[in-house]
């Protein structure tokens, strides 16, 4: 069962970091962008 609970927390972790990272990236393009507008 701790091999089950293991192998789990791995495919959260795979699963978090990238959604993080598309968050990141989503908010510093809309930065960007904003920047673009005000200009």
């Amino acid at each position: 069962m701790d091999e089950l609970g293991i192998f789990f927390s791995r495919l959260d972790v795979l699963f978090i970091v990238p959604l993080l990272l598309i968050l990141f990236v989503y908010e510093l393009v809309s930065l960007l962008k904003s920047r673009k507008v005000n200009k």
